[in-house]
């Protein structure tokens, strides 16, 4: 991602290639090019009410992201640039906190419960944010590489430590699985709800409420595969050899999805 080019007004904000404002910075990395937001056809509403929220999303720090922009990760670095990635991970916990709060039925929860659970998933999330990105690229354009949220690509073999670099082959692997199961942009943004909102967190006070919206998304979850990835609705006949490997059956796929989060 070519780095974006700011002023001091939030509605020039701008990245002069493509025209996504800064402030957009969260979601718009996140979207599939080629998703429509605004045809919601045979979508469950409770995903519809997720993605409009998601749209609705505006970063109240756009200094983040510009910082976001210019950094830089050296893996030929002693230490492979551990401060630099940490200043990363702190820079983008900030904008999904900052997306949690503004985001449906999470605004909703008591400030204590918010931490709570935030607390307890943000590294899932994190990881579902940049497989999600990565699985925008055309593969051939990253091979083991791993995209960074600025769209840094860092290539695996550099890294030094050997158990860093198990883990980053690791993560390639899960981006491949990924992949093959074809998730589209609701799936993925219902996947990271279904993580934030996890009833069994220790401390939670609202643990039914919590219950009570993750099974609304887990439903909503069920139903959208049910009607999107059927084989007698969808395009079977003009699919290339590597869709041909995702799974055909509706309940197939939506079992590989939540099957992942263990893998997350």
């Amino acid at each position: 991602m070519q780095q974006q080019s700011m002023t001091t007004n939030d509605s020039m904000h701008t990245d002069t290639n493509n025209g996504i404002s800064s402030i957009y910075f969260y979601n718009n990395q996140y979207l599939a090019p080629s998703y429509d937001i605004n045809d919601t056809n045979n979508i469950p509403e409770t995903l519809t009410k997720l993605i409009e929220s998601d749209q609705a999303y505006r970063c109240t720090e756009v200094r983040y992201i510009e910082d976001i922009q210019q950094i830089h990760i050296d893996l030929n670095r002693d230490g492979g640039d551990i401060l630099v990635v940490c200043s990363l991970l702190d820079k983008l916990c900030f904008l999904m906190v900052d997306w949690a709060r503004q985001s449906l039925y999470f605004k909703d929860i008591q400030i204590d419960n918010q931490i709570k659970l935030l607390k307890a998933a943000w590294i899932e999330i994190l990881i579902i944010d940049l497989i999600w990105k990565q699985c925008q690229q055309p593969k051939e354009t990253c091979v083991n590489c791993i995209v960074s949220a600025n769209g840094q690509l860092l290539n695996i073999n550099l890294i030094q430590n050997p158990a860093v670099k198990k883990l980053a082959e690791r993560y390639l692997q899960c981006v491949n699985d990924f992949r093959q199961l074809q998730w589209q942009y609701p799936e993925y943004l219902a996947l990271k709800y279904l993580v934030l909102f996890d009833p069994d967190v220790q401390g939670v006070t609202e643990s039914s409420l919590i219950e009570e919206v993750q099974e609304k998304i887990t439903n909503a979850l069920g139903e959208y595969t049910t009607d999107h990835n059927n084989p007698s609705t969808s395009n079977s006949t003009n699919r290339s050899p590597s869709q041909q490997q995702a799974p055909t059956n509706e309940q197939e796929k939506f079992a590989c999805i939540l099957l992942k989060l263990p893998d997350v």
